[in-house]
C-alpha cells in the first residue's frame, strides 16, 4: 500500500453503512480471490486477529463491522487500498486501462468490482439491486417485534436476484435451531400471511417472542381433546413449531399461549 492515501471528500459514513459498503466489498474481493470465510478467519491470525468464520459472515452481510485494527488487517490480507471504501467513481463505465501497469489494472478491477457490489456502478449484464425492508429484530432472539410499526424496520440495498417474488420484508436468524437449512445470522425473506400449511416454514410471534420454525398441525391426543374443543364441541388441531435441528424439541402450542403467524419464509 502507498503511505499516502487520497480519500474522497464526498464520503458519508451513514450512507456507507446503510448500503453495507464494507461488507459488500469484502464479500466481492474474497470471492474474487477464491477464499472461503474460514480461509479469511485463519489467515487473519497472521495479523493478530482471532475471529471465527461466522464473524466474517456477519461482516459481509452487514450485521456487524470490523473495528479499526481488524479493518486494517483485512486490507493487508486482501491487498486492498482503504480508499476504495470512500466511493471514488470513474468517469464512465468504459475504462481504458491500456496505459496502466499490471498492478494498476488489478486495482482498477478491484475497484470496479466494489462499485458493482454496492449498486453504484452497473455495466450491462450486471445484477440489479433493490431496496427492501429488514427487521431490526432477529427471529429466535427472545424479543418480540410489531410488524405494524415502521420504526422496527430499516431499508437496505440487496441484490435483486436474491429476493424471492412476493417478499414483503427480511429478518435475520439468531441461533442454530434451524440448522442445517438456515444459519445463524442468515437474512431470510418473508411474505406476510396469517395462514400456513403443515410443513411450511414460517415466522411466528409466540408469547411476544419471534421464532422461525416449521409449522405443524395435528389433532390433539384424546386426554387433551377437551382443551381444544369450542362451544359446539368441535375439536381444533393442536399446533406445534418444529426445529430442523433435532437437539431442539418441538414447541407445543397449548390454549393458554398466544401465537401469531406473521409470514411464510420464501428462501
Amino acid at each position: 500500500m502507498n503511505d499516502i492515501i487520497y480519500f474522497s471528500n464526498s464520503f458519508r459514513a451513514d450512507h456507507a453503512r446503510n448500503h453495507n459498503q464494507i461488507g459488500d466489498k469484502l464479500l466481492a474481493v474474497r470471492k474474487q480471490q477464491g477464499l472461503k470465510q474460514s480461509d479469511v478467519s485463519e489467515q487473519l491470525q497472521r495479523y493478530g486477529v482471532d475471529i471465527s468464520a461466522k464473524q466474517v459472515s456477519k461482516w459481509e452481510i452487514g450485521e456487524s463491522i470490523p473495528n479499526a485494527y481488524q479493518f486494517i488487517a483485512l486490507c493487508c490480507l486482501l491487498k486492498l487500498d482503504p480508499a476504495v471504501f470512500t466511493g471514488r467513481i470513474p468517469a464512465n463505465d468504459e475504462i481504458d486501462d491500456s496505459d496502466l501497469t499490471a498492478e494498476g489494472k488489478q486495482l482498477v478491477n478491484e475497484f470496479r468490482s466494489y462499485l458493482i457490489s454496492t449498486g453504484r456502478y452497473e455495466p450491462r449484464g450486471t445484477i440489479k439491486r433493490c431496496e427492501m425492508l429488514v427487521s431490526n429484530y432477529k427471529a429466535s432472539a427472545g424479543i418480540g417485534f410489531n410488524l405494524d410499526n415502521g420504526d422496527d424496520f430499516e431499508k437496505v440495498m440487496v441484490p435483486a436476484d436474491r429476493v424471492p417474488a412476493g417478499t414483503d420484508f427480511g429478518v435475520h436468524i439468531d441461533g442454530d435451531s434451524m440448522e442445517p437449512v438456515y444459519h445463524d445470522g442468515q437474512l431470510i425473506w418473508i411474505r406476510q400471511t396469517q395462514y400456513l400449511n403443515p410443513g411450511e416454514v414460517g415466522l411466528f410471534i409466540l408469547d411476544g417472542k419471534g421464532y422461525v420454525k416449521v409449522f405443524e398441525s395435528r389433532m390433539p391426543e384424546a386426554p387433551f381433546a377437551e382443551e381444544y374443543a369450542d362451544s359446539y364441541g368441535n375439536v381444533r388441531p393442536q399446533i406445534s413449531l418444529v426445529s430442523y435441528n433435532e437437539k431442539y424439541a418441538p414447541i407445543l402450542i397449548t390454549p393458554d399461549r398466544e401465537l401469531r403467524i406473521c409470514g411464510k419464509v420464501l428462501n
